[in-house]
């Protein structure tokens, strides 16, 4: 762990930091105060504007469902014309 065989430096193995990420990653994990603290944390929401929500309520919607769509449409359209063009006998 740590050593990837298939790359050479100069002066030998290329070494890599596995062993150290796994090492802290489980001392992270066994440390009872590092999980209580994070247990602990407070969490505040933050709500949004109600009249911002209901003014951009109409843009978001066409934005996340009426682009996507065009998008899919258009780059067809595209292939297909691409397609035609190039085994057109």
């Amino acid at each position: 762990m740590g050593v990837n065989p298939y790359t050479v430096e100069a002066k030998g193995q290329y070494m890599v930091a596995n062993r150290d990420f796994l090492e802290n990653s489980l001392d992270y994990l066994v440390n009872n105060s590092g999980l209580s603290e994070a247990k602990s944390k407070d969490y505040i929401l933050r709500l949004l504007d109600k009249k911002r929500k209901e003014d951009e309520r109409t843009k978001w919607q066409i934005i996340n469902i009426v682009l996507p769509v065009m998008l899919i449409l258009i780059f067809g359209f595209i292939y297909q014309f691409w397609r035609r063009r190039k085994y057109r006998r």
